[in-house]
């Protein structure tokens, strides 16, 4: 949970929770030796160390103090990793990079190749995939990207710690939450689901 621009809005740590963390725990539990369960924590509580992956959706919303920006880099010093979801275009990406910088000041945002290892240790992921929310999806006549030209091509995105690894991951111009929220859907597009379902694992 983060405290965000648009509360009681579409947009916020809440966008596609439950049925994502659900599916997504469902999922992992399945195919993986990795038990998870299903937890919210916020920004500035200390069960934050106790997890070693955040998941963070819609990033260009977080409000966050001082005390949670150190602490959000205390828990990347300490070996966790922020991973990003869902933002799109320059209009979501500025906030984003002002966000980062505050917890990894002169630390830099690099584009990961599709040869970087993440695409290939569980699920072997050639190319990108573009996954969209369901209001896109059933919309016949709209766009299928978000925000824009500079929304129209899916990107994975890093900053790495000082070892080379990944301090924090950034699915930039896709919805791989949306992916896992709508995959019992009949109309939601099954490759859609099929790429979130393999990057998230």
């Amino acid at each position: 949970e983060y405290t965000g621009y648009q509360e009681g809005g579409l947009k916020n740590w809440y966008t596609d929770y439950p049925a994502m963390d659900n599916h997504v725990v469902a999922m992992l539990n399945r195919v993986t030796n990795i038990r998870v369960a299903p937890v919210k924590v916020k920004p500035g509580d200390p069960r934050l160390f106790e997890y070693p992956l955040l998941y963070i959706v819609e990033p260009e919303q977080m409000m966050l103090t001082d005390v949670e920006v150190a602490q959000l880099r205390e828990y990347i010093r300490r070996g966790g990793i922020l991973f990003l979801d869902d933002f799109h275009g320059d209009e979501d990406s500025q906030p984003v990079t002002e966000i980062l910088n505050r917890i990894l000041p002169g630390e830099r945002i690099v584009d990961l190749p599709m040869e970087h290892e993440l695409f290939h240790v569980f699920y072997d992921i050639p190319k990108l995939e573009q996954v969209v929310n369901d209001g896109l999806v059933l919309c016949r006549t709209c766009d299928q990207w978000e925000n824009g030209e500079s929304g129209k091509e899916p990107q994975v995105r890093a900053m790495l710690g000082k070892d080379g690894n990944i301090a924090v991951l950034m699915a930039f111009n896709n919805d791989l939450g949306d992916g896992l929220e709508w995959i019992d859907h009949p109309d939601y597009p099954v490759p859609m689901s099929v790429f979130a379902t393999k990057f998230l694992s």
